[in-house]
């Protein structure tokens, strides 16, 4: 299982797991979890949250006075990613919600996010090394 990656921090593993709680749900009932996530207060807000600033502006934002800035910039990798991957589902299944998204700089982020990682990837095999990231394995 990957979980273990996020095994020493609590509260990473807690937020994997609830985002694959909320992509059952999506799957199980998209009418009541569509419902719900709209009457949150900040709902979509706090999901798009979770893709932070991307890595290479967490050194950054490392010495903000913000909470909410720090807190954007510091989402670990494997949240990120299980955020990412339910974003994407979220906004395939309704274009309401695929708008809220994108009024949150959810799709600006996503695309921060794939262009870090393609920029990553491509140093890591000049250098010789893995451009390996973090997947969710086949537990579905």
């Amino acid at each position: 299982s990957d979980t273990g990656a996020v095994a020493a921090a609590p509260s990473a593993y807690a937020r994997v797991l609830s985002l694959r709680t909320l992509q059952s749900l999506l799957a199980a009932s998209p009418g009541a979890l569509r419902e719900g996530l709209m009457n949150a207060p900040d709902g979509i807000n706090r999901l798009v949250d979770l893709l932070g600033h991307g890595q290479q502006q967490q050194t950054a934002n490392a010495g903000a006075a913000s909470s909410s800035s720090e807190t954007a910039a510091t989402v670990p990798e494997e949240v990120r990613n299980e955020a990412l991957l339910f974003l994407t589902s979220l906004a395939s299944s309704s274009s309401v919600l695929a708008r809220l998204v994108a009024f949150s700089e959810g799709y600006d982020r996503a695309l921060k996010i794939a262009l870090e990682s393609s920029s990553s990837s491509a140093s890591a095999s000049e250098n010789g090394t893995g451009g390996g990231g973090v997947g969710r394995g086949n537990d579905g």
